[in-house]
């Protein structure tokens, strides 16, 4: 996302329309994969806040001091407690 449309909510909102899909759908757990790389902090943030926990690290996986990171949410009813 650009950096001056950060903030806004926009993130959260397009998470919260994915996950409210992949219910519909009968899908009951998403997971995201993301790099390690500085650049790439506000969308780890993003993930954090909206519930989202690191299920996995693969270290220097897209190239050496940049680690693969997967973060999972539960979309079961009783865990779509967001925010907490």
């Amino acid at each position: 996302m650009d950096p001056a449309a950060q903030g806004r909510g926009i993130g959260h909102a397009l998470l919260a329309q994915v996950e409210a899909e992949a219910q519909a759908r009968g899908g009951r757990l998403l997971l995201i994969e993301t790099s390690g790389s500085s650049l790439y902090a506000p969308a780890r943030r993003l993930y954090e806040t909206g519930g989202y926990r690191c299920e996995a690290v693969i270290h220097d996986f897209y190239a050496p001091g940049d680690d693969l990171i997967v973060f999972g949410k539960d979309l079961t009813p009783n865990a779509l407690a967001w925010p907490p």
